[in-house]
This record gives C-alpha cells, sequence and structure tokens, in this order.
C-alpha cells in the first residue's frame, strides 16, 4: 500500500518479503531516488510465524530493525494486532488537547456550554476519533472513552463527577463513544466505495454474510440498531450515518423533556441556572 511518500509492504514470507523491497529499489533507483533504511522497519504480526532474531530484511546494506509498534498515516500498529491500545493512548490525546483550551475558557466558568461543546468536537475529540473506523475496538475500551469524554466536560461545565451526564451532553451536541464508533464505520464503507476493488470485496462479504471477516460484524451492529439490511448500509453509507446521529440525539419522549429543560437552563448558564441543571441531571453516577 502507498499513500504519497509512505509505503506499507505486507507478506507472510520472508523471502517474498525479501522481493517486495528489491521490487521497490529496483524503481527508486530507476527514478534516481532512495529509501531512508533509518526511517523504515520491520513489524512482525500476528501468529509470529518468525522469532524476531531470525528476521535479516536488509534495504540499500543496512538491515531493517525489527519493532513492537509503528505507525502508518497516523494509526499505530502493533506486534499484537491489539487496536484498543492505540484507542486509550488517543483518549489521552483528548484530555491533553482539551486541558490546552483551558486558556481560552474551556475551564469554568468560561465560555457558554454549546461555545465549549463546539470547541471539544472541532479540536478535541478529532485527535482520539482520526482513524477509528479502521480500529477493532472492544465494548470495554469504547466505555472507558465515554467515561473520559463525559468527565472532560463535568470537568468544564464545573459539574460534580457523580452526575448523570447523558441528556446534558444530547443537549450540548457530543454524540457517544459507541455511536462515534459505528458512524466512523459508515465512512469507511464510503470509502471502500472509491474503488472497484474494495467496493466489490465489501459487496462479495455482505452477499455472502461473511461472519468471519470482523468488519462484517460491525456492519450487523449498526444494523440492529437502526433495523436496515446490510444491503441498504453498503449502498448508502452517508444517510447511514446521518441517521444514526439523528437516532441519537432524537431519544424517547423522556430523555427529550429532560433535554428541552436542559436546553433552557444553557440559554442562560449562570450560577442560579447551573445548581438548577445539576439538581435536574442528578446525583448518580453513570
Amino acid at each position: 500500500m502507498g499513500f504519497y511518500d509512505d509505503t506499507l509492504l505486507i507478506e507472510k514470507l520472508l523471502q517474498n518479503l525479501r522481493k517486495l523491497i528489491e521490487t521497490c529499489e529496483i524503481y527508486s533507483n530507476k527514478w534516481l531516488l532512495k529509501y531512508n533504511a533509518k526511517k523504515s522497519c520491520i513489524i512482525n504480526c500476528g501468529r509470529h510465524i518468525y522469532e524476531d532474531d531470525e528476521i535479516d530484511i536488509r534495504m540499500n546494506g543496512e538491515k531493517l530493525p525489527v519493532v513492537s509498534v509503528c505507525k502508518y498515516l497516523g494509526i499505530e500498529i502493533n506486534n499484537e494486532n491489539d487496536d484498543n491500545k492505540q484507542m486509550i493512548k488517543n483518549v489521552g490525546k483528548i484530555q491533553r488537547c482539551s486541558y490546552g483550551l483551558s486558556s481560552f475558557g474551556i475551564k469554568p466558568p468560561g465560555l457558554q456550554p454549546e461555545i465549549k461543546a463546539f470547541l471539544y468536537n472541532t479540536y478535541c475529540k478529532p485527535m482520539g476519533t482520526y482513524g477509528m473506523g479502521l480500529l477493532k475496538l472492544k465494548p470495554k475500551t469504547l466505555q472507558q472513552i465515554n467515561i473520559s469524554q463525559n468527565n472532560l466536560m463535568r470537568y468544564s461545565l464545573g459539574i460534580p463527577y457523580k452526575t448523570h451526564i447523558k441528556n446534558l451532553m444530547k443537549a450540548i451536541g457530543i454524540i457517544d463513544s459507541e455511536t462515534t464508533y459505528l458512524m466512523e464505520k459508515c465512512t469507511v464503507i464510503k470509502l471502500l466505495h472509491r474503488t472497484d476493488i474494495s467496493k466489490n470485496v465489501l459487496i462479495r462479504n455482505i452477499e455472502q454474510k461473511n461472519t468471519n471477516w470482523w468488519f462484517y460484524k460491525e456492519i450487523e451492529s449498526i444494523c440492529e440498531r437502526l433495523r436496515i439490511e446490510p444491503e441498504e448500509l453498503c449502498l448508502y453509507p452517508d444517510k447511514t450515518r446521518r441517521r444514526l446521529q439523528i437516532e441519537y440525539f432524537e431519544g424517547n419522549e423522556v430523555e427529550k423533556e429532560i433535554m428541552n429543560e436542559i436546553k433552557e437552563l444553557l440559554q442562560n448558564y449562570n450560577f442560579v441556572n447551573k445548581k438548577k441543571l445539576i439538581e435536574l441531571i442528578k446525583l448518580e453516577w453513570v
């Protein structure tokens, strides 16, 4: 795979990997270019057919180091194929970015809640959701992201940590981690439509209901939530993404009523309304 000057070679067998690298070297020599071996590496993923000390791959005469973690286009790849580790690191990036905006009015009392939510959605959250649609995350990881996100907004709004904040997050326009995760999957499906090869692979796996493909299970989760067929999701990923967003913000009748009350209090967010808001969302840990 290649993106501008970033190249990723994937192969099961060492001898085949050597041939791939030789092919790249021939191409670079033809165009008077030279790959930098010091900026290149090898990562041994999956079932570890080879021990690290067995791997002797060279580029331009220099041995390439075997690493346990590397980055490709900003997405971290580790030798355990564990995407959850990458996502937990991203949570730290969101936190640092959020605290970095303290001088702009993120910390209480600061700016109005809607503006704080806008800054969070625009500058902080993308630090963690970049590449999220390509990752395979556990429910526990998504829960950790949600807890972190909720705590950041509790801090930002000056609300006690033991408060139920779900409806408040909806009222100010912040989407939870599970819905964000599924929406990012829709974005990946849209990108798969850009080339005939990836589009045909996607369609074939959906038609065959390939449950061995982990991504198909994510597709099933979206379809189950919206009560649609996988074929519809495959054809209209943008529409499905929008439906997930609408479904999240709509909620049930009780939630709608609470959200309307929250929005009224947020229109003039002062000390008195803040106390009313805390009383409204109740003191219970989520």
